[in-house]
C-alpha cells in the first residue's frame, strides 16, 4: 500500500510456503504518468492469523535535463559577432529531442542556431550595454521548459594617438605613443600592427596586444634605415578585436 498513482507493485512469486520462511521479489514499475516525489510503501505478509508489515521509500524521479553555455558571459564589438556552445545535460535517463529559442533580444543584437552552436551578432548601431540573453530548450512532455541565461556585454573601442604626423631622419628613430579607450564594458584584447610603412621604414610596438583597451597604451617605434625612400606618406595604425578594427592614420615623413 501507498503506492501513488501510476506505480505499480507485484511480487514474485506471491506467497511462501509453509513453514513461511523464503523470500520474494517486489517489482516495482513507475509509468511515464506518475507524480515525481518521494514515498513510502508499506509491504504486508498475512499467514496462519498473523500480519506482518515492513516499510520501503520509494523515490520517483522524472527523466529531464539542464542547460548549460560556455561561455557564459562575454563582450561583444560594435559589428562583431560569437558563438556560444550550449549544452543539454541529461538527468535519469532522458533521450530526446531538444529544440532551442531565443527569449526578448535588446536592439541591435541578433542570434542564430546551428545545432548546439548559437551566435549573437551586434549591428554597427546596437546600444552600447550588458544584457542578459535567455536561451529556452523545449522537449516533448518536459515542463517547465529548462532554460539558461548567457550575459552578453556590446561596445567598441577606440585608437588614437599623441601624434597624427611624425618625422624621423634616415638612420635613426622615433616614437609615437598609442592610447585605446572603450565603451559599453567593451573588455576583449586588441592586436596592433601597422599597415602602408614605405621601403626602409620598420615598425616596433612595444606590446603587439592590448590587455585591457578600457586605458591601454603602447608605444610605437618607427625606425628609418639609411637607404629608407625620403618623402611623406600616410601610414595607418590598426586595433583589431574579433574583426572589427579601429584605424588612427599617421603622417611619417622620411627625411
Amino acid at each position: 500500500s501507498g503506492a501513488p498513482a501510476g506505480v505499480t507493485a507485484s511480487f514474485s512469486p506471491t506467497q511462501i510456503s509453509a513453514p513461511g520462511s523464503g523470500s520474494s521479489v517486489l517489482t516495482v514499475a513507475v509509468s511515464s504518468s506518475a507524480t515525481a516525489g518521494t514515498y513510502t510503501l508499506t509491504i504486508s505478509a498475512n499467514g496462519g492469523g498473523v500480519t506482518q508489515q515492513t516499510s520501503v521509500s520509494l523515490t520517483v524521479s522524472i527523466p529531464g535535463y539542464t542547460l548549460s553555455a560556455t561561455p557564459s558571459a562575454f563582450s561583444l564589438p560594435l559589428g562583431g559577432s560569437a558563438p556560444v556552445q550550449l549544452s543539454v545535460n541529461p538527468v535519469f535517463g532522458f533521450n530526446g529531442t531538444v529544440t532551442f529559442t531565443i527569449g526578448a533580444l535588446p536592439p541591435g543584437v541578433s542570434a542564430s542556431f546551428k545545432g548546439t552552436v548559437m551566435t549573437v551578432s551586434a549591428s554597427a548601431s546596437a546600444p552600447p550595454g550588458t544584457y542578459p540573453i535567455t536561451i529556452n530548450g523545449s522537449s516533448a512532455g518536459i515542463t517547465p521548459t529548462p532554460s539558461v541565461i548567457v550575459t552578453v556585454t556590446v561596445g567598441f573601442f577606440i585608437l588614437s594617438s599623441t601624434s597624427t604626423s611624425v618625422t624621423v631622419v634616415r638612420g635613426q628613430n622615433t616614437t609615437v605613443t598609442l592610447h585605446t579607450s572603450a565603451t559599453g564594458g567593451f573588455n576583449a584584447p586588441l592586436a596592433l600592427a601597422v599597415k602602408g610603412l614605405p621601403s626602409g621604414v620598420t615598425a616596433t610596438f612595444s606590446s603587439i596586444t592590448i590587455l585591457n583597451p578600457v586605458t591601454g597604451s603602447v608605444t610605437l617605434t618607427l625606425a628609418a634605415a639609411s637607404s629608407a625612400t625620403a618623402g611623406t606618406t600616410t601610414i595607418d595604425v590598426v586595433a583589431t578585436s574579433d574583426g572589427v578594427s579601429s584605424t588612427q592614420p599617421i603622417s611619417l615623413t622620411v627625411h
